[in-house]
């Protein structure tokens, strides 16, 4: 059997901070990691694992399996549209609703109509932007999506007394 040098092992090695552990690499060892990227301080992984791993595959968001669930069609079509803008540099956009926030903004609707379900929607959007987890402008590109989906006759001033985010209405007690 080949004897690995030390600076190998050095190399085949990968620090778990959330075990406290160092893992070193044999003949047939695989990791995968899943990971959010783009969310602020959130989940990225770090820069010096990116060389660790000879590919990554993106899983994106199945918009066409969605319609077929039945979720409104202009919306997901909004939200397939904002989506493949992330992939745009010059977008500037790095998180954008998925999948699973449609189908639940669908869902709400369906629950309590419109007016309710994209406030309570906005407002989780506005959280988090004010939790440093979503850019401002992704949150003024959510709107355009919005917008795109036909639910701004929901819109609101934007300078006006109720609370919102770029004119659509947030859910908010007082």
């Amino acid at each position: 059997m080949k004897k690995i040098s030390e600076s190998a092992v050095r190399r085949l090695s990968l620090y778990l901070p959330a075990e406290g552990r160092t893992v070193v690499a044999r003949p047939g060892f695989a990791v995968i990691i899943a990971y959010n990227p783009g969310l602020v301080g959130g989940s990225d992984i770090p820069d010096a694992w990116h060389s660790r791993f000879p590919a990554t595959v993106e899983v994106t968001s199945n918009w066409p399996a969605l319609a077929k669930l039945g979720a409104d069609e202009r919306l997901v079509a909004a939200a397939a549209t904002l989506d493949a803008r992330r992939f745009d540099p010059d977008a500037g956009l790095v998180w954008t609703p998925q999948f699973r926030d449609i189908e639940a903004l669908c869902h709400m609707i369906e629950l309590v109509g419109e007016r309710a379900a994209v406030s309570l929607f906005i407002s989780n959007v506005h959280e988090q932007i004010e939790a440093g987890k979503v850019q401002a402008a992704e949150g003024a590109a959510v709107a355009r999506m919005l917008d795109e989906a036909g639910l701004g006759s929901l819109k609101v001033r934007a300078a006006g007394r109720i609370p919102n985010l770029h004119g659509y209405p947030r859910a908010v007690t007082r």
